[in-house]
């Protein structure tokens, strides 16, 4: 066989194997299609109340299946409820100790806001009298020192004069720095007794605010853990509810097979009856198209199809290595070291 014969016989298989894999993608998706129309079939019989009597076993799978399927879902239903109600409470709770919370930190910032006040107060007040008390003892040097000067014999009456004018002067600065003094100790004193009950006043509102945060977390804590355990019910009643699910349409689908075997004559299930004939026939006519599909391959047309998908992996092979030699020949040559090039590298 030639090449040409081989490249003709191959491409010829190749649109065979494609139409048959087509084929087959579309009997499979048909195959899907009728489970649906069968399950419907038979769930639209149920529903109806058709008289199922031929048909004792389904039926009584199916009315099995169903009381457990309706508990679930009343069960389910009942859960989600209690979910619900548990996150309205715990909505309200977060709510009403955020408004506790809210509450006691508005009266403590007006509490802190005053006691910052009276601190400051406090604190000038107490600036004030050291600042006095440090001026008294600075002049008391300064006296003693113009004391020692009037004493010495070397001092002149003038000189003598002079420093008892400062020592006036000092006299009249000191009666008014014992009266600052003095105002400023009633000061500090009254700010005391000012700051003291603040301060406790605002150490018990800190006190009832973690009070309550730490009720909170304590009341929310147990309801997120009420969730945290209805919430994996959920999950089971759910995963329950999924399975039963796929167990009563497999019912429901071997219940439609039989109907749709028996022709049952019921205007109540004519169109999901036609829709399976339907669909039943279409599956027959493209088994048909497979069956011709496969009936046309022979020994030598897979042989070609086989020598041709050789030949192309031959061929792109080939082109690769042609490829790859033209540019190592093709392609920029690296140039020698030279000796001074050897002696940089190690540079």
């Amino acid at each position: 066989m030639s090449i040409k014969q081989i490249f003709q016989a191959g491409m010829q298989e190749a649109k065979r194997k494609s139409a048959l894999s087509k084929e087959k993608k579309n009997l499979s998706e048909k195959e899907k299609l009728l489970y649906g129309q069968l399950t419907a079939l038979g769930k639209k019989a149920w529903e109806a109340n058709l008289e199922l009597g031929s048909y004792g076993n389904e039926k009584e799978l199916i009315a099995n299946t169903q009381g457990q399927v309706d508990s679930v879902n009343t069960h389910l239903a009942d859960l989600e409820k209690q979910k619900q109600d548990l996150e309205n409470k715990k909505k309200a709770e977060n709510e009403t100790f955020n408004a506790q919370r809210k509450e006691v930190e508005d009266k403590k910032k007006d509490v802190d806001t005053r006691l910052n006040n009276e601190k400051k107060q406090l604190k000038d007040a107490q600036r004030e009298a050291e600042n006095a008390g440090n001026r008294l003892k600075q002049i008391a040097r300064e006296e003693e020192q113009l004391n020692a000067r009037a004493a010495a014999p070397t001092t002149t009456p003038e000189q003598k004069t002079e420093i008892q004018g400062k020592l006036d002067a000092f006299a009249k600065e000191k009666e008014d720095l014992n009266k600052k003094q003095a105002s400023a100790a009633e000061a500090v004193k009254a700010a005391e007794q000012r700051v003291k009950p603040l301060e406790e006043e605002s150490s018990a509102q800190q006190k009832e605010i973690d009070r309550i945060k730490d009720e909170q977390k304590k009341t929310i804590g147990q309801l997120d853990e009420s969730l945290s355990k209805i919430g994996k019910e959920i999950s089971a009643d759910k995963n329950k509810q999924a399975e039963l699910t796929k167990e009563q349409d497999k019912n429901f689908q071997q219940l439609g097979e039989k109907l749709a075997g028996a022709q049952v004559p019921d205007g109540a299930v004519a169109s999901e009856l036609a829709a399976v004939n339907g669909t039943r026939k279409e599956m027959e006519n493209i088994q048909v198209g497979i069956q011709s599909l496969e009936g046309q391959a022979t020994d030598s047309s897979k042989s070609a199809y086989s020598k041709m998908v050789g030949l192309i992996i031959l061929f792109v092979v080939v082109i690769i290595a042609i490829i790859v030699a033209l540019v190592m020949l093709l392609g920029p040559k690296k140039q020698p070291k030279t000796p001074l090039d050897i002696l940089k590298s190690y540079g």
